[in-house]
C-alpha cells in the first residue's frame, strides 16, 4: 500500500529504548502468521484495504466516500494489525485476544466485541508510517470496575487508524455483562471518525487533520468517559 522507497523506521521496544534502520518497505514482519493465512484470507484483507484506502493514502485532498464496505475492510486491516502487534511482545503474557476469537475472524471476519475503531486525516510533510501498542490497566481499586485496553494506533500516508481493545479484568464478569465501551471526549471533535462498530458511510477528508502536535492527544487524551457498567454495580 506504501511505495517502495527507502524509508527510516524507529521502533519503541519493550523496555522503552528506541531502535532505529533503514528499509526499502514501510511495514512490521512477525514470524506467527502461517503461509496458509498469509496467503489466503490475509492476502484478500489487504487486498480489499487497499483497494479502499490507496488513493487517500498518498493524497491528504482526496474527496471520495468510503462505503459500508470500505470501513469494513479498513476494520478488519486494523484489527488483524492489532493482533499482530500483541504478538510481536508477548514476552511471557498471554494473547490479548483469545483463541477463539482469532479464529472466528480468520475463518468468518467476525471482529469479537468490545472492539472499536477511528480513522482519521494525517497531517505530515512527508510520506510516512507510524506505528503504536499500548497495554493499560485501569487503577480503579473496586475489583469489580476494573477493566484493560490494549490499543494499537498506525499510519499509512495520510491515513490514520486506531483500534481499542476493552475488556473486564474480572474473567466472570466477562461472561455475564457487555464489554465496557469507550467514549472519545471533544477533543478532536468530528475529525476522528468511527467506522468499527458504527459501520457508517463515511465521506472523506475531514475537515482538520491530526498533526505532529496532536499525536500525543491521538493516543490516549482524547478518551473520556465509559459505557456498558451494569447498573447494579454501583450498588455495590
Amino acid at each position: 500500500m506504501m511505495p517502495k522507497s527507502p524509508f527510516t523506521a524507529t521502533r519503541i521496544l519493550p523496555d522503552g529504548t528506541f531502535q532505529q534502520y533503514t528499509t526499502n518497505a514501510l511495514e512490521c514482519k512477525t514470524k506467527m502468521v502461517c503461509e496458509p493465512c498469509n496467503n489466503e484470507w490475509g492476502s484478500d484483507l489487504e487486498g480489499r484495504m487497499k483497494d479502499a484506502t490507496q488513493d487517500v493514502i498518498l493524497n491528504q485532498t482526496m474527496r471520495k466516500t468510503f462505503s459500508q464496505a470500505d470501513c469494513k475492510a479498513m476494520s478488519d486491516f486494523a484489527f488483524k494489525t492489532t493482533v499482530l502487534a500483541n504478538h510481536m511482545n508477548l514476552n511471557s503474557d498471554k494473547p490479548f485476544f483469545s483463541d477463539i476469537e482469532r479464529k472466528n475472524f480468520s475463518t468468518h471476519g467476525t471482529i469479537p466485541s468490545g472492539i472499536q475503531a477511528w480513522v482519521a486525516r494525517r497531517s505530515t510533510k512527508y510520506v510516512e508510517g507510524r506505528f503504536r501498542a499500548v497495554y493499560g490497566v485501569s487503577s480503579d481499586t473496586k475489583p469489580q470496575f476494573g477493566f484493560e485496553l490494549y490499543t494499537c494506533t498506525f499510519s499509512l500516508g495520510f491515513l490514520l487508524l486506531q483500534v481499542l481493545a476493552a475488556r473486564w479484568t474480572d474473567k466472570v464478569m466477562r461472561n455475564v455483562a457487555p464489554p465496557p465501551k469507550i467514549n472519545q471526549s471533544d477533543l478532536l471533535g468530528d475529525d476522528v471518525i468511527s467506522i468499527f462498530p458504527s459501520n457508517l458511510i463515511v465521506n472523506w477528508p475531514p475537515d482538520k487533520s491530526i498533526g505532529d502536535d496532536l499525536m500525543n492527544d491521538w493516543f490516549w487524551k482524547r478518551f473520556h468517559t465509559i459505557d456498558n457498567i451494569p447498573s447494579s454495580w454501583f450498588n455495590s
